[in-house]
């Protein structure tokens, strides 16, 4: 089962990074009311309109960074780990100083452009952010998950050793902290939503998944029935965001329903042997892609687009060319990606 749901994983990966991109490039320009003028359309893609809500849904789920988390915890559980100092050193060099590369680098397209040197995308990957959140501008959006997930590195030796149980109880635990924080009892000096507390359980979630061979085939092989539970569940989780005390277990909810859903997709997808060969590429450069895309497709894509909204053409081929260059730019990123990471791991050796 080890070497399908790295398949899998590669896959998940890939589709969720995609997602992301596609979140943070085209914000709310990625609606259908940008292409179709009618009134009567216009008036059901209004704030509380039944269309909105569904192109927010699909927004949520392409965005769910929480597929990263668990797939993060699921990855270190199942890999073999020799002493606390060789894992943390090994995760530092092959993760946490690659992303500060990329931030110094971002910082210098960002000041190129701008003229503006900006530390934002150096100090949103503290650890410490994911408990004290320091301002910053929307270039930087991204970055907190570093943040969060390198607090979970250094904690995971921990967790990795405490009973299924204990990471129980620990989620429960968490989720009542979130409760306190969202009704007012508790402040916090960190968005709940970047907040490294808040976003512990879905970490926790990949572990338990990996301890279980019930839940691993659950969530690696899910039927079409499973597929969907989860556009039910994330539905549910989205319609938990709306109370403070449902809030803190909505992106959990969310998150589990978007696995589940595209781990189905990735699924039907490697059913050729080639798409598995593909995505093992594509996949190898999914952290280049979620670090950069704020600082080198963002502004090919906005040029690129304000050009073609110049252009009168059909408005479902404005749609069609709008999306295929976000499609095309994500690859070029995977692929660049795939070539720097790769070069990056031969030269310090991890």
């Amino acid at each position: 089962m080890q070497h399908n749901t790295t398949h899998q994983s590669n896959t998940i990966r890939v589709l969720a990074s995609i997602g992301v991109v596609m979140l943070h490039l085209q914000g709310s320009k990625f609606y259908i009311g940008d292409y179709i003028n009618i009134h009567h359309v216009q008036v059901f893609l209004s704030d509380f309109g039944p269309l909105k809500t569904a192109v927010e849904l699909f927004r949520g789920i392409s965005a769910m960074v929480g597929l990263f988390f668990i797939s993060s915890g699921y990855g270190l559980a199942k890999s073999q780990h020799r002493t606390y100092f060789v894992y943390l050193k090994k995760r530092f060099i092959k993760v946490y100083l690659y992303a500060t590369g990329c931030a110094v680098f971002c910082s210098f397209i960002g000041y190129s452009i701008s003229g503006n040197f900006s530390l934002n995308w150096i100090y949103s990957i503290l650890p410490v952010f994911g408990f004290y959140e320091m301002p910053r501008n929307a270039n930087t959006i991204q970055y907190w998950f570093l943040s969060c997930l390198f607090s979970y590195y250094i904690l995971f030796p921990l967790f990795n050793k405490a009973s299924s149980t204990m990471l129980t109880g620990l989620m429960a635990a968490c989720y009542l902290l979130s409760i306190l924080i969202t009704t007012g009892a508790v402040s916090i000096p960190t968005s709940i939503y970047h907040s490294t507390f808040f976003r512990l359980p879905e970490f926790l979630l990949g572990i338990l998944i990996a301890r279980s061979p019930a839940l691993e085939q659950l969530f690696f092989r899910p039927s079409f029935r499973g597929f969907c539970a989860g556009v039910c569940l994330f539905i549910f989780g989205y319609l938990c965001a709306y109370s403070p005390y449902t809030y803190p277990i909505s992106l959990l909810l969310m998150s589990v329903g978007s696995f589940s859903t595209i781990s189905y997709v990735a699924n039907t997808l490697l059913k050729q042997q080639k798409t598995q060969q593909v995505m093992a590429v594509l996949a190898a450069g999914t952290l280049t892609l979620y670090l950069l895309h704020m600082a080198t497709a963002r502004y090919i894509y906005d040029y690129a687009t304000a050009l073609l909204r110049t252009v009168t053409v059909n408005v479902f081929v404005l749609f069609s060319v709008d999306l295929a260059i976000l499609l095309i730019l994500c690859l070029v990123l995977l692929l660049l990606g795939r070539v720097v990471e790769e070069r990056y791991h031969s030269f310090v050796k991890v």
